[in-house]
């Protein structure tokens, strides 16, 4: 998608952007990575830490992604996930990879 601040300017180009939840480990990490190289989206990854960051470190020197750390059940979390994606460009993906582990007999929780 292509706009124009005006008559004679040149075209600007819009960022597609993915806004991907759990995405610094397992199927979100490989999602993120995935989306980036294949899709060319943008990512915004929303975790509760960086688990791998050397991964993450390359994807945002790249230009590919950045990071906001905190919980998806936090409502301030996901409304900075929503501006920053505001910021970089229309959001078109959103991704939940996100969730919690129990262990044990059903009862016992």
């Amino acid at each position: 998608m292509a706009t124009s601040d005006g008559a004679g300017m040149a075209p600007m180009t819009t960022k597609a952007i993915c806004i991907l939840t759990g995405a610094t480990s397992g199927l979100g990490l490989e999602l993120a990575k995935q989306l980036s190289r294949d899709l060319n989206l943008y990512i915004v990854g929303v975790s509760r830490g960086i688990h791998t960051r050397s991964e993450w470190n390359q994807l945002v020197s790249d230009g590919k992604a950045e990071f906001i750390e905190g919980s998806v059940s936090d409502p301030a979390t996901v409304l900075s996930a929503f501006e920053a994606a505001q910021r970089a460009g229309q959001l078109q993906v959103v991704v939940n990879c996100a969730g919690v582990g129990a262990f044990g007999p059903p009862d016992s929780y």
